[in-house]
Parts: structure tokens; C-alpha cells; sequence
């Protein structure tokens, strides 16, 4: 009867093979990641807005711009909502962009068997990011621009 060994591994073993697991596919999840991105602005175009434009650049980033047209001081004026995902393969991760928004990093972590896409700590798989990372920059206009100068008037100064 052949003997059955029973492979033992430890936290070191663990952590060695997480580590190479998601230096081998962190690559995939980000492939993984843009085609839903891909895909979301493919079937946006198609329901609500016929003018949405998304650029892959260089396989790492991918550029989405929305026009928006937004009533302000009683006209209607075309707002440009841009947005940039790009992969950083040395961290790894994924991070966001909108227009002057601070960034949204997406951090793209492993177990011993898959990478995946983190939010907040949590594993998301690629439609989720697709949704949490371009639902605010596609379904909410942005602000309107604001007008130069001080935005209440200047008090009036009674020590002359």
C-alpha cells in the first residue's frame, strides 16, 4: 500500500505562495478588470448615452470622458466628466480618477489559490469594481463651474 504523505506547510509557506500567486495573475485581474470596464461603458452607450468615449492607452490605463449637460445660470452648458482607471503592477493595484476627486485605490491582493480586486478589504470580482469604480463618474453630473472671485461679498469695513 503506498504511503500517503501529507504535504505540512506553515505561515511562511502560505505567505511565499500568495506572493507568488499574485505576481503571476495580478496582470489577469487587471485584464479581468478592464474588460468589465470595457463592457460597463459598451452597454452605457448603448442605454443612456450614445456619446460616451473610452480610451485604452497602452493596455495599462483606460480614459473615459462624459459629457454632461447641466442648467447654470440659466442656460445649459456641456460638463466634461473624465475619468482614469490604471493598473500599477509594483503595488499591485488599480487606481481611479474622477476629474479633480481624490483617488480611489483598488488594491489587487491573493490567497494561496487566486488574485482578486479589493474594496475596502473585501474581494470584489471585476463587475463589482466596474460598478463601484464608474457608477458615480457615469450617473452623477459633475458640478457646475463656479465663478471667479470670492463666493460671498466683501464685508464692508466700519474701522475708516
Amino acid at each position: 500500500m503506498p504511503q500517503v504523505t501529507k504535504q505540512v506547510t506553515n505561515w511562511v509557506e502560505r505567505k511565499a505562495r500568495r506572493e507568488q500567486v499574485l505576481k503571476e495573475k495580478a496582470r489577469d485581474v487587471w485584464g479581468d478588470a478592464r474588460s468589465a470596464i470595457q463592457n460597463s461603458c459598451n452597454s452605457f452607450r448603448k442605454h443612456y448615452d450614445k456619446t460616451l468615449e473610452d480610451t485604452l492607452e497602452n493596455g495599462l490605463r483606460i480614459r473615459i470622458t462624459r459629457t454632461f449637460t447641466v442648467h447654470y445660470a440659466l442656460a445649459n452648458i456641456n460638463v466634461k466628466r473624465r475619468l482614469l482607471a490604471a493598473f500599477n503592477e509594483s503595488i499591485p493595484c488599480i487606481d481611479v480618477t474622477v476629474d479633480d476627486e481624490p483617488l480611489r485605490r483598488f488594491k489587487i491582493d491573493a490567497d494561496e489559490s487566486h488574485a482578486f480586486i479589493t474594496d475596502q478589504d473585501h474581494e470584489i470580482n471585476a463587475d463589482q469594481f466596474s460598478e463601484s469604480a464608474l457608477k458615480h463618474a457615469l450617473c452623477t453630473p459633475p458640478e457646475p463651474p463656479r465663478a471667479n472671485g470670492p463666493a460671498t461679498p466683501a464685508k464692508p469695513n466700519h474701522d475708516l
